[in-house]
């Protein structure tokens, strides 16, 4: 996973993101072996123990800001952070399986494990398939380990390699037993048995498989007995195809592209989906949709994009075709300079200057971000935390706007952001099904995010985020809804 950071003594108030255990204990990622970054947040202070100033006149880290005085955009505020440390990168939907080890055990509602004691900032729980999968062993990971279900490595002849994918990205592990689950889905999908009970079959593989598992058997599928994405769209219609569709994409490019091109396609922009397909995709996904678009759909993925949007707008998204380092550590000095050019270019003139803030909101990674943020709201409005936020809500409008308020959220609080994405997706006339189908199959790859969203949900609507799934969808696609939820 990224920013795996080594081991330090901690620094007071320093908070894990939600739902991860502490270090040594099952599901928490291997520490990287190499030098500790340079002035990045949460390190201890250079020339001197923990009792030392910070340099630069900053407050103690026991000092946090203070509370905000609204809450922005329907969130309840995050927790506070001692200054010094800020807000643990949270980056996009938890695509990917939860770390080494965790499976699909999940934490029970309202768990909070204890802080993790490593100095630097903790990894956080991004569920992106890591860009550099250890090599063979039970503990091999590419999304995660898989959980218990999972029989893991299995004997010569009872195994389905993985084919080869594009060279830009990381193959996933070689060896996952799946013989069993192929066979199951083969005989549920053949039209002549595709009843209530056999549906019942398919959702109980699919829903409950980790990103490996799935991956695996999905190209398991594909050699025995014919295209699994195929096959499903023969058997299944509506939107109880969409789900299991997106699902046995699993969390990788495949996914990406499949929802990038669903936004696209047709009359007109689904400008939602768009954005959360192509934001805060790290660089390695991204490597993969640039090679599998083109040869699916015969055109670029970057013509996609363009093709769709225009202006400033298109210059934000094809900005964000680019990804930065997602390892690169969050810097002091940056994020002072990173947030008077962001007041420079917009409370700080007449007029808001697009370019800056496209630059700075698309070249930084989400730490950094998070880092620009708190500093902003430090020195250059009222002290208050998520004055960032509401000022992106101010100076922009349209598509522009809720794409980099998607960025900027998702960097500040990726838990209160996903958990008010899937709100929306239910809220008002008629639910906006594809985006609800799109923000649980992604949240419910990494169990620790979803728990995390699932608590957060329920702070924030004062109901539980299966109830409400419940009672606004119907079926078997409710049925696959509720059982990537639970």
């Amino acid at each position: 996973m990224y920013n795996n950071y080594p081991p330090q003594q901690p620094p007071q108030q320093q908070y894990p993101p939600q739902g991860y255990p502490p270090p040594g204990q099952p599901g928490f990622p291997p520490q990287h072996q190499g030098p500790p970054p340079q002035q990045g947040y949460g390190a201890p202070p250079p020339n001197g123990g923990y009792n030392a100033p910070p340099p630069q006149g900053y407050p103690p880290p026991q000092q946090g800001y203070p509370p905000p005085q609204q809450q922005q955009q329907g969130y309840p505020p995050p927790p506070q952070q001692g200054y010094g440390q800020y807000p643990p990168q949270q980056q996009g939907y938890g695509y990917g399986a939860p770390p080494q080890n965790l499976g699909y055990n999940a934490p029970p509602q309202g768990h909070h494990p204890p802080p993790p004691q490593a100095g630097y900032s903790p990894v956080p729980p991004t569920g992106f398939p890591s860009p550099a999968p250890p090599a063979g062993g039970a503990g091999a990971s590419y999304y995660g380990a898989p959980p218990p279900h999972s029989t893991g490595m299995a004997p010569a002849g009872a195994v389905v390699p993985y084919n080869a994918p594009p060279s830009s990205y990381n193959a996933p592990p070689p060896n996952i037993n799946v013989t069993a689950d192929v066979q199951a889905l083969h005989v549920a999908l053949k039209s002549n048995t595709m009843l209530n009970n056999k549906k019942a079959d398919v959702i109980k593989i699919l829903a409950k498989r980790d990103g490996p598992t799935i991956d695996a058997i999905r190209r398991g599928h594909d050699a025995a007995h014919g295209d699994l994405v195929k096959r499903l769209i023969k058997e299944m219609s509506g939107d109880f195809e969409t789900v299991l569709v997106a699902t046995a994409l699993g969390p990788g490019p495949e996914s990406f592209v499949f929802w990038a091109h669903r936004a696209v396609a047709g009359g007109g922009t689904n400008e939602s989906m768009l954005t959360e397909a192509v934001m805060c995709v790290p660089p390695h996904i991204m490597a993969g949709m640039k090679e599998l678009y083109p040869r699916k759909y015969r055109k670029t993925l970057e013509a996609a994009v363009r093709g769709d949007l225009s202006l400033k707008t298109e210059d934000l998204f094809v900005a964000a075709l680019d990804p930065p380092d997602p390892n690169a550590p969050a810097t002091q000095q940056q994020a002072i300079a990173d947030a008077a050019e962001f007041h420079t270019a917009t409370a700080g003139r007449m007029g808001t200057s697009e370019n800056t803030v496209i630059r700075l909101l698309t070249r930084r990674n989400a730490a950094q971000i998070a880092a620009m943020a708190a500093e902003y709201d430090r020195r250059h409005e009222t002290g208050t935390a998520g004055t960032f936020v509401r000022r992106i809500d101010k100076e922009f409008s349209g598509h522009m706007k809720h794409a980099m308020l998607y960025i900027a959220n998702g960097a500040v609080d990726a838990v209160g952001r996903d958990a008010k994405l899937l709100e929306d997706a239910m809220a008002g006339m008629g639910t906006k099904d594809d985006l609800l189908i799109m923000r649980v199959v992604r949240c419910h790859w990494n169990r620790i995010h979803m728990e995390s969203v699932k608590n957060r949900y329920q702070q924030m609507y004062g109901r539980t985020l299966h109830s409400r799934v419940d009672g606004e969808t119907r079926g078997r696609y409710c049925e696959m809804l509720l059982a990537m939820i639970a």
